[in-house]
């Protein structure tokens, strides 16, 4: 989920509410849901983020989907948001 140990410190001190077992089903989910609507999809992003490293999603089906919209964060795994210091700073990329 992180890259450093900064961030896995800084990561485990997030509470989650949600279980393993929730977080999977709506991975599940999110998967059955584009498989089945994949060809109605349009997408009418300015902009999209995408971690470098991550394990969960795979970067070039992104790349694929979002093309030249897409923002690689470097040296990053899934969790990307510790990379910034404000929501200002994402806006900045674009």
């Amino acid at each position: 989920m992180v890259e450093t140990d900064d961030e896995f410190k800084r990561y485990n001190q997030l509470e989650s509410q949600r279980s393993l077992e929730s977080c999977q089903q709506e991975l599940k989910s999110l998967q059955q849901l584009y498989q089945k609507h994949k060809k109605d999809i349009n997408p009418k992003f300015d902009f999209a983020l995408a971690a470098e490293n991550d394990v969960l999603f795979n970067l070039q089906e992104q790349k694929d989907f979002y093309k030249d919209k897409l923002h690689i964060i470097p040296q990053t795994k899934h969790h990307i948001f510790f990379k910034f210091k404000s929501f200002e700073e994402i806006l900045s990329l674009q």
